[in-house]
């Protein structure tokens, strides 16, 4: 008997994973880490950052930087725009037909944007995994629920 492999992606603003997972003897699961990605969209405005707010007479003054919540939605948008490419591309690099992609909150609304509605192969479900290591994501009930 074939094994069936579930392909599956975790991702957040900064970082995705690429993982397979497969049943393996004693109705255990194993899940594997292949690839991923990170986000390099994080330092780019480091060398072109706008001038300190507040920046006054007195080496004491309030440092602050203007429309770092905008700043912050721009670089998830970029990032999510460079992980649906490299989900993509992973989907046909590795003959993938059905993937998973779970992300947290803020980053799976922005590729819901980047995918649109009801994406060829590909199913969205909110899930803040990245921090998780590949036997934790074996065990998951949401992944496994997923992947069902």
């Amino acid at each position: 008997m074939r094994k069936t492999t579930h392909w599956f992606v975790t991702a957040d603003d900064r970082c995705a994973k690429l993982y397979s997972l497969r049943d393996v003897r004693g109705g255990r699961r194993r899940v594997s880490e292949h690839e991923s990605v990170r986000s390099d969209w994080e330092d780019y405005h480091e060398r072109g950052r706008p001038n300190p707010l507040g920046r006054g007479p007195s080496a004491n003054a309030a440092q602050g930087f203007a429309a770092r919540g905008h700043q912050d939605q721009e670089e998830r948008n970029r990032f999510a725009r460079d992980v649906k490419a490299w989900i993509e591309s992973r989907m046909k690099e590795r003959e993938i037909n059905r993937i998973s992609v779970f992300a947290a909150p803020r980053m799976l609304g922005a590729l819901r944007a980047e995918f649109g509605d009801d994406p060829p192969g590909v199913s969205l479900h909110e899930g803040e995994f990245t921090p998780l290591h590949a036997h934790q994501l074996a065990e998951h009930p949401a992944i496994a629920e997923a992947i069902a």
